[in-house]
């Protein structure tokens, strides 16, 4: 087959390199066209300020500034005063925040896990734990009809379909540590995680409206949240921080609406439980500590009608130790609760550590405290001091929800806040699904081709009804018992262990006389005697 032979071009050599120098001295001596001043802005008579002056910026521009930033901080601080030096006006702004402080607090960011996993969280929040979800929310699952193509869609677009190209880490192989890995590149699995949040709360929220639910809401995305307790008796004169940023905040736009409070009647009840005892192991041990945080005085600064966003308008030399990231990222700053509306639930994802992977457990103990922070932060923004909060909290606590989304399985946490304080005679209630599977993911290193078989067993549990449960459990026992003895081991001691279950446990469900007839039961029963060592037997052998 004929074919041109590829011929590469010439060298670039000293003469090419002369010729471009040539060029580019002319290009570079050519004069721009003096700037000429629009008619259009000359009749409008604005100030123009000479750029070539050498003191420009220390003059009129200077002045102007100040003299809008001194109206944004009157706006703002009701006892700032005019002409107020730059130092003074930054201790202002520092001590109506107060960010900095002496008395360093304890501080849960989510980097570090709970060595004792959900129960060192329950003592963290104060909360009974109930390893379940509660009976109404189960049954306002099923208003909602997803169909299963479109949560197939909404995970494929996080693993498949999002054409993010970063560089991902390492990977580490725990057995074959040696070995050297090629960098990838791709969508990290935080990223991939959100992705599915985002369209799950979609299909969520599309099929609300559909049906006339979830009406009035607002959602926010990667909001930072700061919540703030005090508590002598397990934190000492130091206070307790919670900073987390979710993915998916969602917020009520009307917070005067009445909030279903199903179980305001039991926290009397509830509150006799003791809680779980973790000792020699501290509840503050995986804490860290910070002198950086925001309190309750800065709380009531911005809730008085600071917003995040004026900070653009402000002198940036008169804030230049306090800038808008830092606030954002270190003090967490919230919006005021100017529109009244109120926080209902957050979803967040998180990344396995390669070299120190969460259990399932310590996940579990991370979607709480994530919740039991976000039902703080709404309490910090209703109520201005922690007495008024425990009053308004007796009557009217705060109920949130969380989930969180890890290598394709949901923990699922509903809170109710009941108090603040952990030396108070009330607890709060926390009711947790953990790992609840969705689907199975690839590793961070592979692209997912095919999506395999998608769990719905999140949706289809709630409507699970009790006695159909009790049947499935009867069948798979009267299952076992029919195959006994011949179709296990041929061990005595693992026949007789399976028996004693399988009988034990339709006793207990009340099912035993009418999955057993008479005749069956004799049998059982010999065959039983039949294993009992004798005096005819010898030294430990059955007849």
């Amino acid at each position: 087959m004929p074919y041109r032979r590829y011929r590469p071009h010439r060298q670039f050599g000293i003469h090419d390199t002369h010729t471009f120098k040539m060029r580019l001295k002319k290009h570079v001596s050519e004069r721009m066209p003096a700037f000429e001043l629009p008619k259009a802005v000359q009749a409008s008579d604005v100030r123009i300020y000479e750029s070539s002056e050498p003191e420009l910026f220390s003059r009129q521009i200077v002045r102007d500034e100040r003299k809008q930033a001194e109206q944004n901080l009157k706006a703002i601080f009701s006892n700032y005063q005019p002409n107020t030096p730059k130092n003074v006006v930054q201790s202002l702004l520092n001590k109506e925040f107060a960010k900095t402080h002496s008395q360093p607090a304890y501080v849960f960011q989510a980097e570090e896990p709970l060595c004792d996993g959900v129960d060192q969280a329950s003592i963290l929040s104060n909360a009974v734990v109930r390893e379940t979800l509660p009976e109404w929310v189960m049954k306002n699952i099923d208003e909602f009809d997803i169909p299963e193509e479109y949560i197939r869609d909404s995970i494929l677009h996080g693993e498949k379909y999002d054409p993010t190209l970063e560089k991902l880490p390492i990977r580490h192989d725990p057995i074959i540590f040696w070995i050297r890995h090629p960098r990838v590149f791709g969508t990290p699995v935080v990223k991939r995680g959100n992705i599915i949040l985002d369209n799950l709360f979609r299909q969520v929220y599309f099929a609300g409206r559909r049906n006339g639910k979830l009406q009035g809401l607002i959602v926010k995305r990667d909001p930072w949240i700061s919540a703030y307790t005090e508590s002598p008796n397990l934190f000492g004169n130091r206070p307790f921080v919670l900073r987390f940023r979710p993915h998916v905040l969602v917020e009520s736009e009307n917070a005067d609406i009445p909030q279903l409070r199903p179980w305001l009647n039991q926290v009397g009840e509830a509150s006799k439980e003791p809680l779980p005892d973790i000792y020699p192991i501290s509840p503050l041990v995986d804490l860290q500590t910070d002198k950086f945080y925001h309190d309750y005085d800065g709380a009531n600064a911005l809730l008085t009608g600071i917003h995040k966003d004026m900070f653009k308008d402000l002198n940036p030399e008169l804030l230049k130790d306090l800038s808008k990231e830092q606030l954002e990222r270190l003090g967490a700053l919230m919006s005021p609760n100017r529109n009244k509306s109120r926080f209902l639930a957050a979803m967040w994802c998180c990344e396995r550590n390669q070299k120190y992977p969460w259990t399932t457990e310590q996940h579990a103990a991370n979607a709480i405290l994530h919740t039991y922070g976000l039902a703080l932060a709404e309490a910090n923004r209703r109520f201005f001091d922690l007495q008024l909060a425990e009053k308004a909290l007796a009557s009217n606590p705060i109920i949130m929800r969380g989930a969180q989304l890890f290598e394709g399985k949901l923990d699922l946490v509903t809170i109710q806040l009941n108090t603040m304080h952990h030396n108070s005679e009330r607890k709060n209630f926390v009711w947790l699904q953990r790992a609840l599977p969705l689907y199975k993911p690839r590793p961070y290193y592979e692209e997912m081709q095919e999506l395999g078989q998608v769990t719905l067993e999140i949706i289809e549990r709630p409507l699970i009804d009790r006695p159909l449960e009790v049947q499935k459990h009867v069948a798979f026992l009267a299952r076992h018992l029919r195959r006994f003895p011949e179709a296990y081991s041929s061990l005595d001691t693992n026949r007789i262990t399976l028996l004693y279950f399988a009988v034990g446990a339709l006793d207990i469900l009340g099912e035993l006389d009418s999955i057993v007839p008479e005749q069956h039961k004799k049998q059982l029963i010999d065959w039983i005697y039949s294993l009992q060592i004798t005096q005819e037997s010898g030294n430990f052998s059955f007849s």
